[in-house]
């Protein structure tokens, strides 16, 4: 007798987006996870919403759901969330130093800390001439955490976003 087999868990990413430089990365990062998809659930640092608000204003739409950045309740700052992986892109510099020392002050920074101690992929995104990019020497650090991928944005947003994305889940 086989005992009942347990439908599939679903591939949920977790996107965060942090600073204002980029955010198309990250919003066209949503809609290629969307295509494939994969649950999304969406932090947005106030810097990012503000972006958002003036440049692409729908872009909370193309996430499964939504959460408030200060709200270190929700279901994603917890491990026993199931989420597959997760992107920081656009990543700024004050985001990719919060990650590397492993600050947990905003709901973003304690999302990717989960990311990294559960083992799970954490893929940030520097977009390549930000002003506020972060330095090689952050950079360096970054780099030699386990279970953590920096990858430089550049060029036409889509084309970015889908190789984020195929990074993290399945062709649709």
């Amino acid at each position: 007798m086989s005992s009942p087999s347990r439908p599939p868990s679903p591939v949920r990413v977790v996107v965060g987006l942090a600073g204002a430089a980029g955010v198309d990365y990250g919003v066209a990062a949503l809609a290629a996870l969307r295509e494939r998809g994969v649950e999304t659930h969406l932090i947005a640092s106030a810097r990012s919403e503000r972006e958002l608000a003036q440049r692409a204003p729908a872009a909370a739409a193309l996430a499964t759901r939504v959460y408030d950045e200060d709200n270190q309740a929700a279901a994603v700052a917890s491990g026993s969330f199931r989420a597959s992986a997760m992107i920081v892109a656009p990543c700024d510099q004050r985001a990719l130093a919060a990650i590397v020392r492993g600050l947990a002050s905003t709901l973003l920074y304690r999302a990717a800390d989960v990311a990294l101690k559960e083992g799970r992929p954490l893929l940030v995104g520097v977009v390549s001439g930000d002003p506020q990019a972060p330095p090689p020497a952050l950079l360096a650090r970054a780099r030699a955490i386990p279970g953590l991928e920096v990858v430089r944005l550049e060029g036409p947003a889509d084309e970015a976003a889908a190789g984020l994305a195929g990074r993290l889940s399945p062709p649709a």
